[in-house]
């Protein structure tokens, strides 16, 4: 399975930390950089959105 594919277990994740709620698309980022380590060349993935909420009324 691909991890940008995860998109269940974000969300899970997401909600442990903020509550109910989504990441907005409107004002996201994404950011993919190049990392070295010892092993090799590594991947950083970083997501950047405002969280919404979920309201109830």
């Amino acid at each position: 399975m691909r991890i940008t594919q995860a998109y269940g277990t974000i969300k899970a994740l997401t909600n442990e930390e903020f509550g109910d709620g989504i990441m907005s698309a409107i004002t996201f980022n994404l950011d993919i950089e190049r990392v070295e380590s010892e092993e090799g060349p590594r991947v950083r993935i970083t997501d950047d959105g405002k969280f919404l909420p979920y309201s109830w009324d």
